[in-house]
């Protein structure tokens, strides 16, 4: 492919928010990778400035809709900017031949199936990263369009090998059509800021200074990732020498959270933020817990457990799709099964466990994530394995 190096093109529509971090890092580094020649990045017109000489970004996703606020006016001004998007990178691609094309993420499945179709006539090799093996929501509806992405595509890219294996038992996929690649992290430092204490920071600190064990759950609230759940395991046990801190975007058809809101206001060892918070309030959080809670009922991976390495922090993971392939057990933290007893029993035990344990964890979670996450390493393996092959 390409003598003087390959031309890629990478296609993620959502680009911000949750994703901006791994979409960033995957670019930066493939960027540096003296196989390719050119990365062009085609992505929404609020993804973050990129650095690189090789890599330059087209923001045409999503330019008006991504700040209004839910509604039936968004969700059709955001379907017709998404065929906009797709309109141009159609005309872009005839005018420019690519060797590589790869899509990080599919967002209306039934066109979706249409353009990688189309697209693919106009590369040499089309990769899809299946960051799920099935759609969340709306599972039945979905199912044999995104057959048909597995089938068009000619490499899939996934984050762990029970991701692999769900997709091949449940779509019948070529096991050699699938290649693991890892969820990165550019490498980190530690990051034990020295914050300038605002009034809601000194008033959170008084209320964990005198606890034995600061859990934490961060990040988007939506039933697979279990927040109800623990919330009944705080309530129903004794941890009154412990605080529980829940913080991030709660889903509009979260209803199981919905109901336990009144009971999690009534407690004093529970702090309970329903939205996002700054990311100087995000690493404070961090920075003042002791273990993170990655206890989902159903996952791929997750990014807390890279934000918990950053700051040498041990989590608690369920034993669902690829969280455990990220996660040693008893040395960079803690892998239950999936089902609410165990996870009670394991807060029980990790209640009494020393913290000079849990930070002799939280340090080696930091090298663990270092040595085996790193965008370097992962992309070289990227380009090797699945742009070249």
């Amino acid at each position: 492919m390409g003598g003087e190096g390959m031309k890629v093109l990478m296609i993620d529509p959502w680009g911000i928010k949750s994703v901006e971090k791994y979409t960033k890092g995957l670019c930066s580094a493939l960027g540096k990778n003296h196989s390719i020649s050119q990365l062009f990045l085609i992505t929404n017109y609020f993804f973050p400035q990129l650095e690189g000489e090789k890599i330059r970004v087209l923001r045409w996703f999503f330019r008006f809709s991504e700040k209004m606020e839910r509604s039936k006016t968004r969700k059709f001004l955001r379907g017709l900017e998404y065929l906009w998007a797709y309109l141009r990178i159609y005309l872009f691609i005839r005018k420019n031949s690519f060797d590589v094309i790869h899509f990080q993420w599919l967002l209306v499945y039934r066109f979706d199936a249409f353009m990688v179709g189309v697209l693919k006539r106009y590369c040499s090799k089309l990769v899809y990263t299946a960051h799920n093996a099935k759609p969340h929501v709306k599972k039945s509806e979905k199912m044999d369009v995104l057959k048909k992405i597995y089938d068009t595509a000619d490499e899939i890219v996934v984050h762990g090998q029970s991701v692999k294996n769900e997709i091949i038992s449940t779509f019948g996929i070529d096991k050699e059509k699938i290649k693991i690649q890892r969820h990165g992290t550019k490498k980190i430092e530690l990051h034990n800021p020295l914050y300038e204490k605002t009034k809601e920071q000194e008033k959170i600190k008084k209320l964990i200074n005198d606890k034995k064990m600061v859990f934490l759950c961060l990040g988007n609230m939506f039933y697979n990732k279990g927040v109800d759940r623990l919330i009944d395991i705080w309530l129903e046990n004794d941890f009154s020498d412990c605080f529980l801190i829940i913080a991030g975007k709660k889903s509009r058809s979260y209803n199981e959270l919905f109901e336990r809101e009144e009971k999690i206001k009534k407690e004093e060892n529970i702090l309970y933020i329903d939205h996002f918070v700054s990311t100087e309030l995000h690493d404070f959080f961090i920075n003042n817990s002791d273990i993170l809670l990655v206890v989902y009922r159903h996952a791929t991976v997750s990014g807390v457990i890279f934000s918990a390495a950053e700051f040498k922090k041990p989590v608690i993971c369920t034993d669902v799709g690829s969280l455990k392939e990220y996660v040693v057990d008893k040395k960079t933290g803690f892998i239950v099964n999936n089902n609410k007893q165990e996870i009670r029993d394991k807060m029980l035990e990790i209640k009494e466990i020393s913290k000079e344990r849990l930070k002799e964890m939280g340090e080696n979670n930091f090298s663990f994530v270092n040595q085996y996450c790193n965008w370097e390493l992962i992309t070289q393996k990227l380009v090797k394995e699945v742009y070249l092959k």
